[in-house]
């Protein structure tokens, strides 16, 4: 695969190097498992804010509390910044 602009556009915002397809598919690895790591079953407690990592099932169901306050009401963590 030919390093196209997008290519070179994320390694100018990451700053890293894109030499050759194995290089850039192992960085978009990465960046998934990152991810995934930081978003997949996090939930977010709507009166204290406290990080909640849980089954989203559970959650729906209205199963799992916040271990801070005891609350239900439990969101899932935003995937875009604020600002």
């Amino acid at each position: 695969m030919l390093v196209t602009k997008i290519n070179i556009l994320y390694a100018k915002i990451f700053k890293l190097k894109v030499i050759n397809y194995s290089q850039w598919v192992n960085f978009m690895v990465k960046s998934e498992a990152a991810k995934a790591r930081l978003f997949d079953r996090v939930f977010i407690c709507m009166k204290c804010n406290a990080k909640i990592r849980a089954n989203p099932a559970r959650v729906r169901a209205g199963k799992v509390r916040c271990r801070k306050c005891g609350s239900r009401d439990l969101r899932p963590k935003s995937k875009e910044s604020r600002g």
